[in-house]
């Protein structure tokens, strides 16, 4: 739980300030959006009608106004980490501006010198965010919009950008001209542009995902994708109105993309299939879309796998004694945990000693036969070598004998007849045989 200190007024003459501690929704990574949204994931979108920038679920419900009043919203990101998200105002007011995930701290970054400011991506590690004006590619300082650089002037090549995408593991920015109906790339700096994918219907908002090589793109009344440098062109959703913004979910394997003209937002299956009506009532004219995917919780217990101690165990949170896997009971109540009580049924002992678990070590030797108690297999009775003819644990001085027995006799306990008595019975049964037999012959 996050808690924040509120300056609410002034107590007495002296003027001090009264200040009391509000509770906030949990906020474990102290991002600035709560814990539950960060599990949920968001879909956050601008609509130039309505002039708002809204957010839903990833499934459209639950639909939030965050900013109201917006001259001319465009191009819109978010950077979940830092819990902020960064859009265009396109025509007029012509500005970047920032504000938390839940619509509150507006901040103007960039007000002087954008003509058309279209979509907008961010590098938060390099702390540069990059984006399309009119015909040009630009970046400023990420912190305060400071450090405005010309990446790629205008041209006869480069007359209007409008989506922009960045592969920063690769070091490189994408684009779309919607003027030329290309897509183009270049370094980072703005070096090496190459054009990439040309003849196209109308392309506007481009995506990407280098783990597969792949862009995404909505172009005319289509959402396309093609290799990483252009090649392998696909449709993959056709007979759409006029989209506009697309946005990945990579985890999920979804594409979210804004239709203009039939004023929906829309998701597919990253090849196309299963198209969702996710929007579709209450939008004028969505543009730029952003995504906030949901947060891993990996073990299912509630707690991003970022604030979990313990991200593939859904019973703890924190290593605790024992560590992730093993729980921290202290089943004898002993004051120290199973894992690493040796007796943990015996509350009187963690070790087993020379007398085992659930046995006192003591040094009792009652029958004086220079075996302990505890150890003594007969501890009555004296019994120096321990014999246990049986093994059964019970010494032989602590057993009676067979029933029916009272000595050993020449074969031992238990076998019954001695062998003095076994010879003379055997030759006496082999002549009976002998004579029975020669009586047979002579019959």
């Amino acid at each position: 739980m996050t808690w924040k200190l509120k300056l609410i007024g002034l107590i007495g003459s002296v003027g001090w300030p009264a200040t009391i501690a509000v509770a906030q929704a949990p906020d474990c990574n102290d991002n600035g959006v709560p814990d539950e949204i960060d599990l949920a994931g968001k879909i956050y979108w601008v609509d130039r009608g309505t002039q708002r920038i809204q957010r839903a679920d990833l499934d459209g419900s639950n639909i939030e106004d965050l900013i109201s009043g917006l001259p001319s919203p465009d191009g819109l990101t978010v950077d979940t980490a830092a819990g902020k998200m960064y859009w265009t105002d396109f025509d007029g007011t012509s500005r970047i501006r920032r504000a938390d995930l839940d619509g509150s701290n507006l901040e103007d970054l960039i007000t002087m010198n954008l003509a058309d400011p279209r979509n907008i991506a961010l590098d938060p590690a390099a702390g540069k965010m990059y984006w399309g004006n009119s015909g040009t590619i630009q970046r400023a300082n990420l912190l305060d919009g400071s450090n405005i650089e010309v990446l790629v002037p205008g041209s006869m090549s480069l007359i209007e950008t409008f989506g922009i995408a960045l592969d920063l593991a690769a070091g490189k920015m994408y684009w779309t001209e919607s003027v030329l109906f290309k897509i183009q790339r270049a370094d980072l700096d703005g070096s090496n542009v190459e054009d990439l994918v040309m003849g196209l219907d109308g392309p506007a908002g481009i995506a990407l995902d280098p783990s597969t090589g792949k862009m995404y793109w909505v172009d005319g009344k289509k959402i396309r994708r093609a290799d990483l440098n252009g090649s392998n062109v696909e449709d993959l959703v056709t007979g759409l109105g006029a989209p506009v913004g697309i946005t990945l979910d990579l985890a999920a394997g979804k594409v979210y993309w804004t239709d203009l003209t039939a004023k929906k937002i829309q998701r597919a299956n990253l090849d196309g299939t299963n198209v969702e009506n996710l929007v579709n009532a209450g939008l004028m004219m969505p543009f730029g879309i952003a995504l906030a995917p949901p947060s891993p919780d990996t073990d299912g217990d509630g707690v991003m796998d970022e604030c979990d101690g313990c991200p593939n165990d859904p019973n703890k949170t924190l290593p605790g004694i024992c560590g992730c896997g093993v729980a921290d009971t202290d089943t004898d109540g002993d004051g120290v945990p199973d894992c690493f009580d040796q007796c943990p049924n015996d509350p009187a002992k963690i070790a087993p000693g020379f007398c085992g678990c659930g046995t006192p070590d003591s040094l009792d030797d009652g029958d004086g036969d220079g075996v302990i108690d505890c150890l003594d297999n007969c501890p009555t009775t004296a019994n120096a070598d321990q014999a246990d003819s049986d093994g059964n644990g019970v010494g032989d001085v602590c057993e009676p004998p067979p029933a029916g027995q009272t000595t050993t006799g020449a074969c031992g306990c238990g076998s019954g007849i001695d062998g003095m008595m076994v010879m003379p019975m055997t030759l006496l049964g082999i002549g009976w045989m002998r004579r029975r037999s020669r009586w047979r012959i002579e019959a």
